[in-house]
């Protein structure tokens, strides 16, 4: 496992890579970098990547990805899936997304998204309710804005 903290305008973030995959991104308040002396070269392109995203510079991420360390529910993993397909500066209602997992449970569907564990990478900032307000962010709601208009969505 490797681990490495960097820093980006809503705080450090903290990024775990297993099996040179990226398996964890958690929001950090004011904690310093720390960086593998040697790094995988997945940690390489998930650093380089995230600089583009907050540079503008990079709408997609092209980096392997595992939800396993996560342990995720079934229900929890076709939530996630649907967060890939959501395009960049483009948002979804947490009951439009219910309904691409053919459930009527968009509550369910909201607390799924709070434990996904690849924020920004896994875009579950651009699910909204469906009156246009922004709705939840387990790592702020200041956040969650912060990317959307970053993205240009708000």
């Amino acid at each position: 496992m490797e681990k490495a903290v960097i820093k980006s305008p809503i705080g450090s973030l903290k990024i775990i890579i297993e099996d040179d995959k990226l398996c964890s991104i958690d929001f950090l308040d004011n904690a310093e970098t720390s960086l593998p002396e040697k790094q995988s070269l997945t940690l390489k392109k998930t650093i380089k990547q995230l600089g583009e995203y907050f540079a503008k510079e990079r709408r997609e991420f092209d980096l392997p990805i595992s939800f396993e360390k996560a342990t995720p529910t079934k229900f929890e993993l076709k939530a996630w899936n649907v967060l890939l397909k959501i395009p960049y500066g483009e948002t979804i209602s947490y009951k439009a997304q219910s309904r691409k997992i053919k459930t009527l449970a968009y509550r369910s569907v909201g607390k799924a998204n709070g434990k996904n564990p690849l924020p920004i990478v896994v875009p579950c900032h651009r699910v909204i309710m469906f009156d246009g307000k922004l709705g939840g962010f387990s790592s702020g709601i200041w956040r969650k804005e912060f990317l959307l208009k970053l993205e240009g969505t708000i």
